[in-house]
């Protein structure tokens, strides 16, 4: 299941702006997910 990069770095911006943890989450949940 493809995922819309642009959708995708738009969550990962709006977790880094509220907390660079949650990012770093976000970014490990897309790669994760994007070799899946």
């Amino acid at each position: 299941m493809k995922i819309n990069v642009g959708f995708a770095l738009m969550l990962a911006t709006l977790a880094g702006l509220s907390t660079g943890i949650g990012s770093i989450a976000s970014l490990i949940l897309f790669q994760a997910s994007w070799h899946l």
